[in-house]
């Protein structure tokens, strides 16, 4: 009988995740926002390397830079072109943020440190959150 009972649970739980997960639409939320028609948006496709982006900076007219979450990659897409640039910075890690100041790029990680990309892109300095000041 408690085997019954359980695959019973399960069933039910099965049955209610999957009934859940039918009743989306797929389409995102888009707030009532004067002057904002929603009809003229566009859809751009990202490279697939962009699935989990966690920082992202517009460059102007359809340029952005941007990061993913996890890989230590800076890439630089133009969507006009459909044309994406990558350069790893560095490994594996838990990147947060990006931002530009001047021709600089910086780079939040969860830990608190922030990164400084060199020109090229290649190198960079790390500088340490110091959690003793806080």
């Amino acid at each position: 009988m408690p085997a019954i009972r359980a695959f019973c649970a399960g069933f039910t739980l099965l049955f209610a995740f999957f009934a859940s997960c039918a009743s989306r639409s797929g389409k995102s939320f888009v707030p009532a926002m004067q002057g904002y028609n929603d009809k003229l948006h566009e859809v751009h496709i990202l490279n697939k390397d962009l699935l989990e982006v966690s920082g992202i900076v517009h460059l102007g007219g359809l340029r952005f830079a941007a990061i993913n979450d996890e890989d230590g990659e800076l890439f630089f897409t133009n969507l006009e072109n459909d044309s994406t640039v990558k350069y790893r910075f560095k490994g594996k890690g838990d990147y947060e943020d990006l931002a530009k100041v001047g021709d600089t790029y910086y780079i939040l990680e969860s830990s608190g440190d922030i990164i400084e990309l060199d020109q090229s892109f290649t190198g960079h300095e790390t500088y340490k959150f110091n959690k003793k000041n806080t």
